[in-house]
């Protein structure tokens, strides 16, 4: 339920919801406390041990990507990478997820040069970006004023935007309420965030449970002797998990001393495909370093602290703009369902799937992901190329059987999920690539 509160076509949910979200963060941190100081009697030693970290990992000031710069809005510092000599190009830019950095983006950013002025942006709260602590800074519609003021900035009305998680969920808002600013979007592990939040919001604290972004990490935190169910057919854990950690965001100061325990552990499980070497390129000890002080938290976890507040009016026009929707078919965070809903808010889009690939598929296969970008944001396929690979794609979600679905004036094959018990199941709908129907 809405409230009627609206920033152009934001909305914001009821008093009673918010309520009951501040209700349930205080019910869920009195178990998360009493699970911790269990914890802690437990492995006493270990739980505070967090080592030192005073200097920057030679990769995160590596200059051979680009040039670090800073631009200042409304008193609050922005730290970006921009590729050199690329003045002249159309600029493209780069927003990164929870918990990240620009340094997320290292294997697209020489691909893209080719083609573009890539920006690499540190989001307000992340990084070398200035870190407010009030929870008012993180509102979305001040974020979105600022993404605004941060393009125009770089000298240019209009831009392409990519975003990974949190950075996708901020440009599906942007989008929305900008949809000038933005030429193509591109949404890495990321539903438009009607479909998650609205999820989140419909699912009890106490039975439910619901496909969200970043429990399944805090999961085994907060569950570690609760094994996560595989996905069947591989090695995946289930991306269905209660939507605890959410409310847990929403405490003062808790969730931030969470984060540091067990030196950072956090920052192991959620880059687990990354290498841990002693070479130069350790991005794990980037990450930790990066997240390393208690005031590194604070920022980050604002954003949840007010995105779960915040909706797309449900009554407003479509994406107009031309979106590229990416998954992994091994993404414990993400579900193809969620990624398939939030297709219903565009009007033009092509998902694609990255097999092989879990939450972070622009860094475990960079090649892929890399050539399904070119291929969107640069090279135009015919209808009758992307007619193979949409039917490829769609039977690899569904197992399923035909239906009929339009790309443009061309008809194609596609599918449906076959009918299931679950009431929660996604219904059949069928999927328009490019124009609406006629």
């Amino acid at each position: 339920m809405l409230n009627g509160q609206e920033q152009g076509c934001i909305v914001y949910i009821s008093s009673w919801e918010s309520l009951k979200i501040h209700l349930f963060s205080f019910i869920f941190g009195l178990w998360v406390i009493l699970k911790r100081v269990v914890r802690w009697g437990w492995k006493s030693k270990d739980f505070f041990e967090q080592q030192k970290r005073d200097t920057p990992p030679p990769c995160l000031i590596d200059s051979s990507l680009g040039r670090h710069s800073h631009v200042k809005l409304n008193g609050v510092k922005f730290h970006y990478l921009e590729t050199r000599g690329g003045r002249g190009q159309p600029l493209l830019l780069l927003l990164h997820g929870f918990p990240d950095c620009w340094l997320s983006w290292r294997h697209q950013i020489p691909v893209l040069a080719d083609h573009f002025r890539v920006v690499a942006l540190d989001l307000k709260g992340f990084g070398d970006s200035d870190k407010p602590l009030g929870r008012s800074s993180y509102r979305i519609d001040k974020l979105l004023i600022e993404l605004r003021q941060f393009i125009s900035a770089l000298g240019v009305s209009s831009c392409t935007v990519v975003g990974h998680d949190l950075g996708g969920l901020l440009g599906w808002y942007l989008v929305h309420r900008y949809p000038d600013l933005v030429d193509k979007f591109v949404a890495i592990s990321c539903p438009h965030p009607n479909v998650y939040w609205d999820e989140l919001s419909r699912s009890s604290t106490l039975n439910s449970s619901v496909v969200v972004l970043y429990s399944a990490t805090y999961r085994r935190n907060f569950e570690p002797d609760e094994p996560l169910v595989e996905t069947q057919g591989s090695d995946a854990e289930c991306c269905t998990v209660t939507s605890r950690w959410v409310k847990f965001s929403q405490l003062p100061y808790l969730p931030e001393m969470d984060a540091l325990k067990e030196d950072l552990s956090i920052i192991n499980q959620y880059f687990h495909h990354l290498p841990k070497t002693n070479s130069k390129d350790n991005y794990v000890e980037a990450y930790k370093y990066t997240f390393s002080r208690k005031e590194d938290w604070t920022g980050p976890i604002n954003y949840y602290r007010n995105l779960p507040f915040s909706r797309v009016h449900e009554d407003g026009e479509p994406v107009r703009t031309p979106c590229l929707l990416l998954v992994g078919n091994k993404d414990e965070f993400v579900s193809l369902e969620s990624i398939v809903k939030s297709t219903e808010y565009t009007d033009k889009f092509v998902l694609k799937i990255v097999e092989g690939g879990g939450h972070f598929p622009h860094q475990q296969l960079p090649e892929v992901v890399n050539r399904f970008l070119l291929a969107f944001l640069v090279v135009v396929h015919s209808p009758r190329q992307e007619k193979s690979q949409s039917r490829g794609l769609v039977n690899r979600m569904f197992d399923a059987v035909s239906s009929t679905v339009k790309y443009g004036n061309q008809m194609l094959d596609t599918v449906q999920r076959k009918k299931c018990n679950d009431e929660n199941s996604l219904s059949a709908r069928a999927l328009y690539f490019g124009q609406s129907p006629s």
